[in-house]
């Protein structure tokens, strides 16, 4: 479904090194930049969230970022694409709605591959 590796990055002589997740499926492409670009700004505070979501101790998480808003509730996750909404220049990708149990076990493995990668 998705793959977690790394990427080497280089502006002149500058590199750096950085894990990227990429999935299979382009309905998916929005998952990816909610999970490499708004998910770590909440440092795990969203995982904590959709954990509650899971275990009924809240009823539904909502938010936004710089790239995505989120509508989580027990069943499903709904992720979409904030540039859909700006410049029709700027690329866009499809909402993207997946089981939120499964979004949370991504979630876990996404951010236990970055503290790997960091370790």
């Amino acid at each position: 479904m998705y793959q977690i590796k790394e990427v080497t990055l280089q502006h002149g002589k500058h590199t750096r090194s950085r894990l990227i997740i990429e999935f299979d499926e382009p309905k998916y492409a929005i998952l990816s930049e909610f999970l490499m670009t708004d998910a770590p700004m909440l440092q795990r505070e969203l995982m904590k969230e959709v954990k509650e979501v899971l275990e009924r101790q809240r009823k539904v998480v909502k938010g936004s970022g710089n790239r995505t808003t989120w509508n989580i509730s027990e069943q499903q996750a709904v992720i979409e694409d904030l540039f859909t909404y700006m410049d029709q220049t700027i690329p866009s990708y499809p909402t993207c709605t997946i089981e939120t149990s499964k979004l949370y076990d991504i979630m876990f493995e996404w951010f236990q591959a970055q503290d790997n990668f960091k370790n």
